[in-house]
């Protein structure tokens, strides 16, 4: 069960890191994932569970990193945000 519950853990964190995939091709690969995901749910073999855990996690790994997101957290990495917003200077008053 744990691998159950950990598999259901790592799609979601995928799913939310797609929403954020800056592609038109956005829904056809949340489809892939999710059909991916289905097919594979009822895998019963820990040898081939723990396989597809760690290709999943170093997937999420890359989508993050396509996305700019840091790889320890959810966050968006906002380098380009921030760059913009140190070169905008406020009228004064």
């Amino acid at each position: 069960m744990a691998g159950r519950a950990e598999a259901l853990s790592l799609f979601r964190r995928i799913m939310r890191t797609a929403q954020r995939w800056p592609s038109i091709k956005k829904e056809a690969v949340k489809t892939e994932i999710r059909d991916e995901f289905r097919r594979n749910m009822g895998e019963a073999n820990p040898q081939k569970m723990a396989k597809m855990l760690d290709e999943a996690r170093s997937g999420l790994q890359s989508l993050r990193q396509q996305c700019g997101m840091s790889s320890e957290s959810s966050d968006i990495n906002y380098m380009y945000d921030d760059a913009l917003q140190r070169r905008y200077k406020p009228p004064s008053r």
